[in-house]
């Protein structure tokens, strides 16, 4: 047969081809109902709804090739070569070449690209509109129309610059130096602002405000400089940098920035002490909440105030904040996470019958979780593991349920009562089975571990651990249990799981090995065993010498020079 056609005229067998190739996609691309009929002989089915339907689908075929570039000619529900060219391309390109694959199938493919091209164009229209929003929100606001720098050009790296100076002896400001010329040679402008987004983080941190805002003026998407703007502020404010974070609250443009923000460093206060200054920040606050006359969130910022001054012991203070909820606007009609909230600062000011009571008059639905997560823990550190138990459990969702059993597990081995922490571990572990979603069951099984190992379950621990799928968050449980072990004088059990630990950080790519070792320097460094921080931070340091890829290298430095300003702080402090 193949001899045959070999001495056939060209031309005809060009025409034969072409129309063996048009029956094929005909009989293949028909809807599968209409195929049927042909095949077993059913009567009642005329050609021209076979032909329409063909037409039809044909059509869908042809736009989503248009759509997505292969095909340039007429969508017209027609067999031609630019079609059957476009479909040798699509399928050539998206490495579909098993020709036991039915063109039906590819059908398939073609229509949930087609779909994923739509969401990916409205997602990129999405972003312009964001991105257009907050600038015109930063060129308003008079504090910060100097971070918008119109018509920025790229800055271009030294190709004769040598890293190894800096990595040979580091200090902070030749890190950030470091990280600021591997960031200029970085290609992709979205990858180059996330990169400096991360650099402003380190400035933050080391309180370098004026070279901070020089960096928040290379980042071109308005929308990071925003986000910027608040984690600096709470950074600056965990660091008990207040002056400083308050100065870039001034530069926020939003009211709603700077209140969250405001909430962030009255925190920060409390954390050291400063119960006046955290006064006066609410009150300012309490101005800023003003300019809202209607909407939920005056509510939300009253109730997360509460929560803040009852976990900090100012009673009287959370009690006038829970006060301010009645009096703000659309109160009437409590969001489910205020309510959660307000039942939360309840509990933290040992007013559990008050929040028992939130709980028993609610008429919503909700499952309150924040709410209940607080009761559970409170309970669990008064020996009441019954009630502990009922709360957490009244948590819908399995993953978070599964949270606030750890969290109360742990409470109740804080106060001594590691029999009630076994109990609420035993009662994780039967919910661990609903748990969906890879990221949530492994987050879940890291807090199971966490309590198996402060209850001293050293084997426990380390199997709970090895079953994360994800790595570079095993070897994080793994650090973790091992400075666990460690405050607790467990020596021979801090090695066991540093062991374990350096094994899974290996398996890792280079930038989490980084973060990973990084964040092991800054647990040395907390528990005041500076040298071994040190050689932990130099481990860091080794690898991001051999990071190539300069988006990853950039961010690796960050990393670094966070920790970096950590271990120079506890080793001054020593």
């Amino acid at each position: 047969m193949f001899a045959l056609s070999a001495k056939a005229n060209a031309k005809v067998f060009s025409s034969l081809r072409a129309a063996v190739i048009s029956v094929a996609l005909f009989y293949a691309f028909i809807p599968g109902e209409s195929f049927g009929y042909r095949v077993v002989g059913i009567e009642g089915r005329n050609d021209a709804a076979i032909e329409f339907a063909w037409r039809d689908t044909l059509s869908e075929i042809q736009k989503i090739l248009a759509a997505f570039g292969y095909y340039k000619g007429p969508v017209n529900g027609r067999v031609n070569e630019a079609t059957i060219d476009a479909i040798r391309k699509y399928r050539r390109r998206n490495g579909i070449i098993d020709d036991e694959m039915i063109w039906p199938s590819v059908l398939v493919h073609m229509r949930a690209l087609g779909e994923a091209l739509k969401m990916q164009k409205s997602l990129k229209a999405a972003r312009a509109r964001q991105i257009e929003e907050a600038r015109l929100k930063l060129e308003q606001h008079s504090g910060s129309r100097e971070l918008v720098v119109q018509g920025a050009t790229n800055e271009v790296a030294d190709p004769t610059h040598d890293p190894s100076i800096c990595f040979s002896a580091p200090t902070l400001r030749c890190l950030i130096e470091e990280a600021l010329e591997t960031i200029k040679g970085i290609n992709r402008q979205r990858y180059r602002n996330w990169a400096l987004q991360d650099l402003v983080g380190v400035q933050a941190q080391a309180g370098l405000i004026d070279m901070m805002r020089e960096t928040l003026k290379r980042i071109t998407d308005a929308r990071l400089i925003l986000v910027s703007l608040r984690d600096s502020v709470g950074i600056m404010s965990s660091l008990g940098r207040t002056d400083e974070a308050q100065e870039m609250i001034e530069m926020m443009p939003s009211g709603r920035d700077r209140i969250r923000s405001l909430v962030s460093v009255a925190q920060g206060l409390l954390a050291r002490g400063d119960k006046a200054g955290a006064i006066e920040i609410v009150e300012r606050l309490k101005t800023e909440l003003t300019e809202f006359k209607s909407g939920q969130f005056p509510a939300q910022v009253h109730a997360e105030v509460a929560v803040v001054f009852a976990q900090f012991g100012l009673l009287n203070q959370s009690e006038n904040a829970l006060e301010r909820i009645a009096t703000a606007p659309d109160s009437t009609e409590v969001h489910p996470i205020v309510f959660g909230n307000i039942i939360a600062a309840y509990a933290g000011m040992g007013r559990l019958d008050a929040a028992e009571e939130k709980l028993t008059v609610s008429k919503s639905s909700s499952d309150f979780r924040k709410g209940r997560m607080a009761l559970s823990a409170t309970y669990a550190k008064l020996g009441e593991i019954d009630r502990a138990l009922h709360h957490a459990e009244g948590i819908e969702s399995p993953r978070y349920r599964v949270i606030a059993l750890s969290g109360a597990a742990m409470s109740a081995i804080a106060a001594g009562n590691n029999d009630g922490g076994l109990r609420m571990l035993e009662a994780a572990l039967g919910s661990m089975p609903d748990v969906e979603g890879e990221f949530a069951t492994d987050y879940a099984w890291s807090n199971i571990a966490e309590v198996q190992g402060r209850l001293g379950a050293r084997e426990d621990a380390k199997n709970t651990a090895l079953r994360i799928e994800s790595r570079d968050m095993r070897a994080r449980t793994l650090w973790k249990l091992s400075e666990l072990s460690a405050n607790v004088g467990r020596e021979e059990d801090r090695s066991y799981f540093e062991n374990l630990a350096i094994v899974e950080t290996k398996e890792t790519d280079d930038f989490k090995r980084v973060s990973i070792w990084s964040e092991a320097a800054v647990g040395a460094a907390k528990a005041e065993n500076i040298a071994l921080s040190w050689e932990r931070l130099n481990r860091a340091i080794a690898i991001v010498r051999e990071i190539k890829l300069r988006w990853w290298r950039a961010r690796a430095i960050s990393r670094v020079a966070r920790a970096f300003i950590v271990l120079e702080t506890e080793a001054a402090r020593r």
